[in-house]
């Protein structure tokens, strides 16, 4: 079991980092092979899942048995994210996007307003991500491998008619839009966010290797030795329980500088301070009774946006509840300050956000490219007296206005997640492939 320690001025580097797999298959294949037909990689695989079982239970943020039972639900999503990772991971000689999350299986506080997408690449290769681009807000490439990421955002490229976009990746100068890739490149994350839920589309991106054969099987469809599964089981292991140490650790670190505060941002685990990019984290503890009131004056630029999540770092239902606001959704009391209201109760104030009946949890304000990065004031008060301590113009929703804006929101979910598991099923949903720019 590890312990991480988490500062203000400093965050530990994600579990996996560094983790050269194919280095250490390579290195140690016929040990990997024995250990897996004597049962010890499955075994390995086991003891990985009882030291994640461990970390829930040692976990100081816990203190119910619903919190208990929302700590084994959220592993059995970790384990499931990790495993389905593995069992559809292909290679950067035949590549294919997996989707990361979705409103079911949660891990590191997802973005509610996003749709996360991942592709292995290698330096080496010459790659094309294409598709057609709607209305979306924020469409970001993070290319990850050695040294810090390397992020480039749609706003930096041309597109074409219709909304054809294409993009291509390597190392050397490529016509039209190009991502060079840095030496050591591994990976491609896809983020795309939107902020009108209700008119953006969420686009369905493909990528493939222009310079290798396309007849390659992909690693997931290929048959296994013995020292792949051996790794693949002996690496889950180790994954799972160090991810469940890893979040738990991260989560009781918010509370270092208070409860029911929204302190300064620190280092991202993989880029640290980021001009570009920040997000800010805090616990709550609200009493029955009471709401936490959130107060700033929002930036101008690109995106940002405050969510609520549990102890176990995963966003509450954003399809079902109101536990989301971004830019676009708040609305601003007249004289522009941003007023929002914590509750576990409808206050009856636009700007809710709702606890769904928790007392305690995660809040965390996501900004990206925006003008400046305002230091939120928090407040805890009665729930009986919001409507005096908010603005007299702050905007008020009826009960019949919530639903509708709840049923919204069940639709634009369902609509941004409908998408396929990974870019390669994705034959049967003509609606949504990915044209292919020679096509």
């Amino acid at each position: 079991m590890a312990v991480y320690t988490f500062t203000k001025d400093s965050t530990p580097p994600m579990p996996g980092t560094g983790f050269d797999r194919a280095g250490r298959l390579g290195a140690e294949a016929a040990t990997f092979a024995a250990d897996l037909l004597s049962g010890d990689a499955w075994a390995r695989f086991c003891e990985g899942l009882q030291s994640a079982g461990r970390s829930v239970l040692r976990s100081e943020d816990a203190v119910s048995d619903t919190d208990l039972a929302e700590g084994y639900r959220y592993l059995l999503g970790l384990v499931h994210s990790l495993v389905e990772a593995e069992l559809y991971r292909t290679d950067a000689a035949n590549p294919a996007f997996l989707r990361v999350q979705t409103d079911v299986v949660k891990v590191g506080m997802d973005n509610p307003d996003g749709a996360l997408m991942s592709a292995p690449i290698d330096d080496e290769g010459v790659f094309r991500i294409y598709g057609v681009i709607g209305s979306i807000r924020m469409l970001e490439f993070v290319v990850s491998g050695k040294g810090r990421p390397l992020m480039r955002y749609l706003d930096e490229f041309e597109v074409g008619d219709g909304g054809r976009f294409t993009v291509t990746l390597g190392r050397r100068p490529q016509a039209g839009n190009w991502i060079e890739l840095p030496e050591g490149a591994a990976s491609v994350l896809v983020r795309r966010a939107t902020y009108d839920w209700d008119t953006e589309d969420v686009p369905h991106l493909a990528i493939e290797r222009l310079d290798a054969d396309p007849a390659v099987v992909p690693r997931c469809l290929r048959t296994p030795t013995a020292a792949e599964v051996g790794e693949q089981l002996d690496a889950l292991g180790r994954l799972v329980a160090e991810n469940a140490d890893y979040w738990v650790d991260m989560v009781h670190s918010f509370r270092s500088e208070g409860d029911n505060l929204i302190p300064a941002p620190r280092p991202l685990p993989a880029t640290g301070m980021n001009d570009a990019r920040s997000s800010v984290k805090g616990f709550f503890v609200i009493p029955e009774g009471h709401a936490l009131l959130v107060e700033f004056t929002p930036p101008d630029g690109q995106f940002w946006s405050i969510s609520v999540g549990d102890i176990w770092y995963r966003t509450f239902d954003f399809a079902n509840h109101q536990t989301s606001l971004n830019g676009h959704q708040v609305q601003k009391d007249p004289d522009g300050v941003c007023r929002i209201v914590v509750a576990s109760e409808d206050p009856g104030v636009a700007n809710w956000l709702d606890t769904v009946g928790h007392e305690r949890g995660v809040i965390i304000i996501r900004w990206v490219m925006v003008t400046h990065r305002p230091q939120p004031i928090t407040r805890l008060v009665p729930l009986a007296d919001v409507a005096a301590v908010v603005a007299s113009g702050s905007p008020r929703v009826a009960p019949v206005q919530r639903a509708a804006a709840l049923a919204r929101r069940r639709d634009a979910v369902a609509r941004r997640l409908a998408v396929p598991l990974t870019s390669r099923w994705s034959y049967s949903t003509t609606s949504i492939d990915p044209v292919r720019p020679d096509r």
